[in-house]
């Protein structure tokens, strides 16, 4: 691999706008981070219900159904429902 260095001058402008604009961008993965570990209390990463019915090809319903007949478990967290991720990984194995 090449080795390239390059030179860039900033001012603390540009270094506050930069640090904004980072804050920005990872704020939701931070919260979700938090939220993951501090407030679940699990190393198990916990995806939001949208994104679990799309990882698992299957419709918002289907998840509920699953949910009230024991196979999955999911957190509610304000109005918002999270699937653990490795319920998410056992679901697939099951159901492949």
């Amino acid at each position: 691999m090449k080795e390239i260095n390059i030179n860039v001058t900033l001012t603390p402008e540009n270094i506050e706008d930069l640090c904004n604009s980072l804050a920005k961008e990872l704020a939701p993965e931070l919260k979700d981070a938090l939220v993951n570990k501090i407030i679940d209390g699990s190393n198990d990463e916990l995806v939001p219900l949208a994104e679990a019915t799309k990882i698992l090809g299957v419709d918002t319903s289907t998840i509920y159904r699953w949910r009230k007949n024991g196979y999955i478990k999911a957190i509610k967290r304000g109005r918002k429902v999270f699937i653990r991720r490795s319920d998410i990984y056992n679901e697939r194995k099951f159901n492949n």
